[in-house]
């Protein structure tokens, strides 16, 4: 009997998902609650064509009352203060509802195509090398580990994660480069020679080197600075600049 394998990355900006047979979906880390779109006037347009977005669904924890949207399509609300983003790394980061929410959401999403009522996977997440730790790894698996109920546009999805693999992130992005969908090697003079890989995230940037498959881990930086800092320069360049019409 064949593993159905998730894969999913829960960046600060955004989640991107993957599973066999399917293709793959980047979806901004962030949600709202659906109470502050639902028959609300909070937002320029109406529920109605909020809710005709095929790019967005409303998601809902089965153990839970509140209900948020989610999906490609929630960034055309804007940066509002009612929207939710799981921006930070670390302890606070893994250990917080935002994370915990989101990925659950992405899992369920992955399986929201199949028609069993409980769909039993291995999920492999990949983690920034530096939060990559004991105590990270055991809150993530506390969570991860068991099964994720989630209503998604009012069909319930029901996943029993049995095995989760937390790999560090450049891990993932040298076996891309490394193997081919068959998981035959492509690139056979990678194997033992140094590989140096550079992973510019929305709030991090990570440096890492491998060797024979493995982690230098004396040679590995993490900086907690990214694209988001890069976008926050510009527009404050922007705002500066009072000949810029924005």
């Amino acid at each position: 009997m064949n593993k159905t394998i998730f894969a999913i990355d829960l960046g600060n900006k955004a989640a991107k998902l993957i599973r066999e047979g399917a293709e793959p979906i980047s979806i901004p880390s962030r949600y709202i609650e659906s109470t502050y779109v639902d028959g609300s006037n909070k937002f320029d347009f109406t529920a109605k064509i909020f809710m005709e977005n095929v790019d967005v669904k409303k998601y809902k924890m089965v153990n839970q009352s509140n209900s948020y949207y989610f999906g490609k399509g929630i960034n055309e609300l804007g940066k509002d203060e009612y929207v939710r983003e799981s921006f930070g790394v670390g302890k606070q980061r893994y250990e917080g509802e935002k994370f915990q929410n989101m990925l659950s959401f992405s899992i369920c999403e992955l399986a929201s195509t199949f028609d069993e009522q409980i769909v039993e996977v291995d999920l492999v997440l990949g983690l920034p090398s530096e939060d990559y730790t004991e105590h990270n790894t055991k809150a993530i698996l506390n969570y991860a580990l068991g099964q994720h109920s989630v209503e998604i546009d009012g069909n319930t999805v029901n996943v029993d994660v049995k095995v989760v693999h937390l790999i560090p992130q450049p891990i993932g992005t040298f076996y891309n480069q490394l193997f081919n969908n068959e998981g035959e090697p492509i690139n056979h003079e990678w194997i033992k020679q140094k590989t140096a890989i550079v992973d510019i995230g929305g709030l991090t940037k990570l440096f890492d080197q491998l060797q024979n498959f493995k982690m230098e881990e004396t040679e590995r930086e993490q900086k907690e600075t990214g694209m988001w800092t890069l976008y926050s320069m510009i527009s404050d360049l922007l705002v500066c600049d009072s000949s810029v019409k924005t």
